[in-house]
């Protein structure tokens, strides 16, 4: 039996961030949007299945694959540890911008946590 290939699409929606789909599921990979091609940040295949959702894991290649086929932009391979990729970063359609506002908003005040408590 023949497995169709997965239809995605690729969002550049907000400064420095990439939306990749597949039907209604969504992750958000990192990006750099002054520069000329946009950049867009993905884990190296070493880390890929400890920082994408479930949905994500296993598929390193496709997923890159896909990515790279988009002429908007290039696609490079960073550590885990480098770009803070997190497997909470995936949305879903409908849901995407209360969910991001949300989201940021909570990263947001983790990191001035982290950093008014490394001062002390």
């Amino acid at each position: 039996m023949t497995t169709r290939p997965r239809q995605f699409e690729i969002d550049f929606v907000w400064k420095e961030e990439v939306v990749y789909w597949e039907g209604h599921r969504g992750f958000v990979f990192w990006g750099a949007w002054g520069v000329e091609p946009i950049e867009t940040y993905v884990p190296d295949a070493a880390s890929w299945d400890r920082v994408v959702p479930s949905w994500l894991r296993g598929r390193y290649d496709e997923v890159v694959r896909n990515l790279r086929s988009d002429p908007h932009h290039v696609v490079i391979e960073e550590r885990d540890d480098a770009t803070g990729f997190d497997p909470e970063r995936q949305v879903t359609r409908g849901f995407w911008p209360r969910r991001a506002v949300a989201w940021w908003r909570a990263r947001r005040s983790s990191r001035r946590r982290a950093v008014s408590e490394g001062e002390r």
